[in-house]
């Protein structure tokens, strides 16, 4: 086990970073993804897995398990970052000056990711970027508003040369010797929880429609919505058009279904019947949130800002033929492409708000898309960002997507 940089090379750095990425290379051939979490993360408190299925059709390279060295979580304008308590107007402020400073050194090509924070924005956190947006009534799901982890040691699984990289982070300020020698300690440890761990067998699990239901009580399904309540919505939505008050609106509804399932069985099964660019299982003690979706909101890297806005849909076809028709008819169709056009708008505004002048680009306008179960329109907005914004301003700028908020006109 060779760890990059060597110890000389760490102590002889000169460079700006706060932290270098200290890193071995593992053969992992006889591992998954889904192995390597149960046995780095899934006994840790809050932990984290992100997967990606390339168009829906192709797995992405790489995957990662990680784990948080604290977390941030907050609701209604008060939280914890780590053990202390925080109030703020504003939660971005919060995860800014906790990442102010952090900078990685690698002197091993990785991935694009390889640390910082990893969690989520609720949509009622618009409420924070604009005051003027009230939240609707009634409670809803009782988790933070936002939760986030900073990740304190990572393992990137490479689905193409079947190697995993096991990632700490040392810090290049003060004691560099102690540094090296405590991150060493924590990649052996690493090393050592993969090869100590003894997985119980699984057997192959019945995801097929035709399989019999299992035996016992279904789960409990509540719908927080009637029909009547849908049906209104739409109506107010409409009213809402017709009076220049919004551009678009989704209209939506909130299903809970009470179930005893593990958060990685739940994404197990997510991750077989709907495999997605951007899979997730984020795990914070006391609840999990797991996920799958084809679209970005937003990426910046470098100073390239892109967002990629996605709408308009028509079903896979059973045949090459049958795909051919039904994108030839997306194409065609002038409601899809009315929505994706006017998404589009609505994501060139967005980038606008941090782009340097002159620089937002349309790129592969109205490009078919294809995902395991259906097809999309979709677009590349680029630019480049402002050299006095940040992430979280992008972030800010973009929040939330349009494809699944609307677009509304706010006063």
């Amino acid at each position: 086990m060779t760890p990059i940089p060597s110890r000389q090379a760490f102590l002889e750095y000169r460079g700006d970073a706060s932290h270098a990425a200290l890193s071995v290379s593992l053969l992992a051939d006889g591992e998954t993804p889904i192995s390597l979490y149960r046995k780095l993360a899934a006994g840790r408190p809050e932990a984290f897995l992100l997967e990606s299925v390339e168009g829906g059709e192709r797995m992405g390279r790489y995957s990662f398990i990680g784990h948080s060295r604290r977390t941030f979580r907050f609701r209604d304008g008060q939280g914890t970052l780590g053990a202390e308590p925080v109030t703020f107007t504003d939660p971005l402020t919060v995860l800014r000056d906790a990442l102010a400073g952090w900078s990685v050194w690698s002197p091993r090509p990785l991935p694009r990711f390889t640390g910082g924070a990893v969690g989520y924005l609720g949509f009622d956190c618009i409420r924070y970027f604009e005051p003027s947006v009230p939240l609707p009534k009634g409670a809803g799901p009782a988790i933070p508003e936002g939760a986030w982890q900073f990740v304190g040691e990572l393992a990137i699984y490479d689905h193409v040369s079947r190697r995993l990289l096991l990632v700490v982070h040392a810090p290049l300020v003060g004691d560099r010797a102690a540094a090296y020698a405590q991150g060493l300690d924590r990649l052996h440890a690493l090393v050592g929880r993969l090869a100590a761990t003894q997985l119980a067998p699984e057997g192959p699990w019945p995801l097929d429609p035709g399989e019999p239901e299992p035996e016992g009580p279904a789960p409990a399904v509540t719908e927080h919505r009637t029909a009547e309540d849908l049906e209104a919505a739409v109506q107010a939505g409409r009213a809402a058009i017709e009076a220049g008050e919004i551009f678009q609106v989704v209209v939506s509804e909130r299903v809970t279904v009470e179930a005893a399932v593990d958060p990685l069985t739940l994404y197990r099964a997510l991750r077989a019947i709907n495999p997605s660019p951007y899979m997730f299982l984020l795990k914070f003690g006391d609840f999990a949130l797991v996920g799958a979706s084809p679209e970005v909101l937003v990426r910046l890297e470098d100073d390239e800002v892109l967002v990629r806005p996605i709408a308009g849909t028509r079903p896979r076809g059973d045949t090459e033929a049958e795909d051919a028709a039904h994108a030839a008819d997306l194409l065609a169709d002038p409601k899809e492409l009315a929505e994706h056009r006017m998404l589009l708008d609505l994501g060139r505004n967005d980038v606008g708000r941090v782009a340097q002048a002159g620089t937002v680009a349309v790129h592969d306008r109205e490009h078919i898309e294809r995902y395991s179960h259906v097809m999309h329109l979709t677009s590349n907005v680029e630019a480049a960002v402002r050299p006095d914004l940040d992430a979280l301003d992008v972030l800010r700028a973009t929040f939330p997507a349009g494809t699944l908020s609307g677009a509304p006109k706010v006063r």
